[in-house]
């Protein structure tokens, strides 16, 4: 593990897999550390020469005053990666971490060499900016009362019927989470104004949603993926909106299958 600064905050960042491999990074969700990805490492590590970093507000990275937006993601992304000397990198991005990956492709094209998107959204409508503010009050309460309001909105049904240890964990875990910078990072999501349009961006891309995301409902990633010039959309059956985390087989399989056929 290990840190550099980038516009003025130390990120926390973990290089890992094959070092001779094409670059593969992976954007965590939105209230999310590296270790989301635990899972999915082993499917990757031998190939590709894997990047994962705490965003802005998130685990070992500084948490300065916010709000977080998406576009401040984007940027601090782009400075971390011109920084470790990586250009053409395929990125993996979950739900904030996908729709921070849009601008990225947008403002800095050399940096980009495919895009994988994971219940991501291209805009804020009335709707999801409601479900956004319904954890924000929650969470200027307490930690664990925004963990018990969105936790219908993250996790399929059938997950939390088969986990419930684990749900439990996650509950215990909830406290931990610094209160301000949770309140920053849930207020940055609702910031997102793309400057351009993503019909420009032409890197190939694979959209993936959850069939059973509540928080951003498959019709976000259909926008997405028809907006874009080289897109396909593929849902995960029977998953919620942290699909790639409750159904990992399924999602990298098909990143494995994406990566080495159409990149």
């Amino acid at each position: 593990m290990s840190k550099t600064k980038v516009n003025g905050i130390e990120v926390h960042y973990e290089l890992k897999g094959n070092p001779h491999g094409e670059p593969l990074v992976f954007v965590n969700g939105l209230l999310t550390d590296t270790s989301s990805w635990d899972q999915h490492v082993p499917y990757f590590e031998e190939d590709y020469h894997l990047l994962l970093y705490d965003s802005r507000g998130q685990g070992e990275t500084d948490k300065p005053e916010g709000p977080y937006s998406v576009n401040q993601h984007s940027e601090d992304l782009a400075a971390l990666l011109t920084d470790l000397g990586i250009s053409n990198a395929n990125l993996i991005g979950l739900s904030n971490g996908a729709s921070a990956l849009l601008p990225l492709a947008l403002k800095h094209p050399d940096l980009v060499n495919s895009l994988i998107l994971a219940d991501g959204y291209a805009y804020v409508d009335a709707l999801l900016k409601a479900k956004i503010d319904a954890w924000l009050e929650a969470a200027k309460i307490s930690p664990e009362l925004r963990f018990l309001v969105a936790t219908p909105y993250v996790w399929g049904g059938t997950f939390l019927e088969e986990n419930q240890d684990l749900f439990k964990y996650f509950k215990k875990e909830a406290h931990k989470a610094p209160q301000q910078a949770t309140v920053n990072l849930i207020e940055g999501a609702k910031l997102y104004e793309l400057e351009g349009s993503i019909s420009n961006i032409p890197f190939p891309s694979l959209v993936v949603v959850g069939e059973k995301d509540i928080l951003t409902p498959p019709e976000y990633s259909r926008y997405i993926s028809s907006q874009l010039l080289n897109a396909r959309l593929d849902i995960i059956p029977d998953a919620g909106h942290a699909s790639v985390i409750e159904r990992p087989e399924k999602f990298c399989q098909l990143a494995l299958d994406f990566l080495q056929q159409e990149v």
